[in-house]
């Protein structure tokens, strides 16, 4: 996911591009906000352009086949970046047709890099599979990071009728090694849903002060979704530092010039580009009827074996979000 923001007066423009929505632009206008305290002429407003929370957004749109908003094409979506302060180089980092993965889902008992039938397993964790020993040194530097993970056994961690827990993948902030974690999914009565508590592992929790982003969009060849989650604001808090663990894994994937080139280029921009702060990443079935379906019964614990498409959508599809 990518991310900009500009802000003029009361005036804020966000804009980049993400796994549902594909390129976004959205501008709101804090005098447009209603509130119970407001104008009835402001209210009027607020109520006639708003998108339904009262925010005072008067342009929403997108060029993804999900997402809120009016959806455009790339010509026109274009001529409003431009019209709201989007530099050349900003919009040429926008891909309106995102790249979608070459990766194959995990299904069985196939080699972890070509996708062959095979039998043969990973000596030491026994959950990933490989044809050959040249499959499985092409994978080993990433898989090594993870082959050895431990995690607490799953009937040591209690359940009830109003707590439950998943297993999820922590990239720590300050760690040299990512490793499995049980995070508590909490039913919330008020609301009628189920919420993961990750406030163990990002001060404040989600949803309220983290960002997510989800393998949809481009990963609709996935058997799951993955979700990322961590911190909101974590570049100007002055106190979370760069993940020092995601940065290992991404040297340890990205094997071409053209993926090192394309993360030189950015990092040349005049904003920070690094991921900061823990890092949790969920999975869950995809959902039969809706997007935001995300009951607790569908999250499903994270495995060795879904490790390679993890990587894949943190470090590529999601590396450059500017936090």
């Amino acid at each position: 996911m990518v991310r900009f923001e500009i802000h003029d007066g009361p005036l804020s423009v966000a804009f980049g591009h993400d796994t549902a929505t594909g390129v976004f632009l959205s501008v709101s206008d804090e005098d447009l906000r209603y509130s119970p305290i407001a104008t009835r002429q402001v209210n009027n407003v607020a109520e006639a352009i708003g998108v339904g929370d009262g925010g005072g957004s008067y342009v929403d749109l997108h060029t993804g086949p999900v997402g809120f908003g009016v959806k455009v094409d790339d010509a026109t979506m274009k001529t409003y970046l431009e019209r709201f302060g989007a530099s050349e180089d900003e919009i040429s980092m926008l891909p309106l047709k995102l790249p979608r993965p070459t990766r194959v889902p995990f299904r069985g008992t196939v080699c972890m890099v070509c996708r062959n039938p095979t039998r043969k397993e990973c000596s030491i964790c026994a959950e990933v599979h490989y044809c050959s020993q040249d499959c499985q040194r092409h994978d080993w530097p990433v898989h090594k990071i993870f082959c050895k993970l431990q995690v607490e056994p799953a009937d040591a961690v209690s359940s009830s009728s109003q707590m439950k827990f998943t297993k999820a993948v922590l990239f720590p902030e300050q760690g040299d090694s990512p490793t499995f974690v049980y995070l508590p999914v909490e039913w919330q009565r008020d609301g009628g849903y189920w919420r993961v508590i990750t406030s163990e592992f990002i001060a404040g929790g989600f949803p309220d002060n983290c960002r997510s982003d989800t393998t949809y969009g481009h990963c609709e060849d996935l058997e799951y979704v993955f979700q990322i989650l961590w911190g909101k604001n974590t570049a100007e808090d002055g106190q979370s530092k760069e993940n020092m663990c995601l940065q290992r894994v991404q040297k340890k994937y990205l094997k071409t010039k053209e993926d090192c080139l394309r993360i030189k280029g950015i990092k040349t921009l005049d904003r920070q580009v690094f991921w900061r702060n823990n890092i949790l990443v969920v999975k869950f079935p995809k959902p039969s009827n809706s997007l935001y379906d995300l009951t607790p019964d569908r999250y499903e614990d994270v495995s060795l074996s879904d490790i390679p498409d993890i990587v894949e959508f943190v470090v590529k599809s999601s590396l450059m979000y500017l936090l």
